[in-house]
C-alpha cells in the first residue's frame, strides 16, 4: 500500500440517485480530474439514455419506433442496445426492455433490429426503457475513466449500483424489511454489485414474458464482472427467484438473495 497516495471523495446528482466516486491517485490535481471526467461520462449517459427527457437519443428511437423508421444512433446506445438483445435470448424472453412500457401491445426486445453503422429500427411499435441497464452501464464508463486516468483504486456507487478497482471494498446493502437495518455481504473485490427490490418503490419491476408485474418479498444483489450486467440480472433473479442459479453461473455471476427474516440465501460460483 503506498500511504503517499491521495484519496478523495465525491458525490453529485446523477442518472435518477446520488452517485457517489471514491478514488487514489499520485496526486490530489490528478485524482480531481479523473473524478470530474467520471462524472462528465456518467452525464453523456444520462443525457443519452434517459427516458423522461424528450431531447434524449433513447427518446428519438421510441419516437421512429412508432413509424418504424430507422434512426442513427451512438455506439454507446448500439452497445447496450446489443447487451441487452443478448440477454433477452439468453433468459427466453424474461428480461425485456419494451417490457414494463409495452405491455399490451405485445412487442418486445426481439422486435429491435440493430442494422450496420449503428442504425436501429423497430419492427413493431414500441416503448424502449433503459432503466434496467442504463445505470449499472454509466457505472462501467466512469469505471474506464479513472481506469484510464490511472487511479490506483477506485469505487462508484450509483444508489447501489457499484463497481470498484484496487481495493476490496466492504457491502452492506438494505434490509428489505426494515430500511434503517442494513446486512453485511462479502467484499468486492475487482467486480460489480447492483440491487433491485420491491420494498421501496410503488413501481414494480415486470416479467418479460408474462408483461406481469414481478413483486417479490425479498431483495437480490448480483455480483458480476460489469456493473450493467450485475444491473440486468437482478431483474432476471427477481423473476425467476433459485431457478436463476443456472443463469448466473452461465453470465459467471454470483447472487445474493435477502428475505425480510434476515435469511440470505446465496449462489457463489467456485472459484477455478
Amino acid at each position: 500500500m503506498n500511504c503517499s497516495l491521495s484519496k478523495l471523495r465525491r458525490c453529485h446528482p446523477l442518472l435518477g440517485t446520488f452517485v457517489e466516486i471514491t478514488a487514489a491517485g499520485d496526486t490530489a490535481a490528478a485524482v480531481q480530474a479523473a473524478i470530474d471526467e467520471a462524472f462528465a461520462a456518467i452525464g453523456r449517459v444520462q443525457a443519452l439514455m434517459s427516458f423522461h427527457d424528450p431531447a434524449s437519443e433513447l427518446s428519438r428511437v421510441n419516437r421512429a419506433a412508432a413509424s418504424g423508421k430507422t434512426v442513427r444512433v451512438s455506439p454507446q446506445i448500439y452497445h447496450v442496445l446489443a447487451f441487452a438483445k443478448a440477454l433477452h435470448a439468453g433468459t427466453q424472453g424474461i428480461f425485456d426492455i419494451a417490457a414494463a412500457r409495452t405491455q399490451d401491445q405485445g412487442a418486445g426486445t426481439a422486435d429491435i433490429e440493430l442494422l450496420p453503422d449503428h442504425a436501429v429500427r423497430c419492427l413493431r411499435p414500441l416503448t424502449i426503457d433503459l432503466g434496467g441497464v442504463a445505470k449499472g452501464f454509466a457505472v462501467d464508463c466512469a469505471i474506464e475513466v479513472l481506469r484510464g486516468a490511472d487511479m490506483d483504486s477506485a469505487l462508484v456507487n450509483a444508489g447501489g449500483d457499484m463497481r470498484c478497482f484496487g481495493r476490496p471494498q466492504p457491502v452492506c446493502i438494505r434490509h428489505p424489511g426494515m430500511p434503517g437495518r442494513f446486512v453485511p455481504l462479502p467484499d468486492l473485490n475487482d467486480a460489480a454489485l447492483a440491487t433491485s427490490a420491491n420494498s421501496y418503490t410503488a413501481c414494480a419491476h415486470f416479467h418479460g414474458r408474462t408483461r406481469g408485474p414481478v413483486r417479490r418479498p425479498f431483495s437480490v444483489s448480483v455480483r458480476a464482472t460489469t456493473c450493467m450486467m450485475a444491473d440486468a440480472l437482478t431483474k432476471v433473479v427477481l423473476a425467476c427467484g433459485q431457478r436463476s442459479a443456472p443463469l448466473l453461473s452461465e453470465f459467471d455471476a454470483d447472487a445474493f438473495m435477502v428475505y425480510p427474516d434476515g435469511r440470505v440465501i446465496c449462489w457463489e460460483k467456485e472459484e477455478a
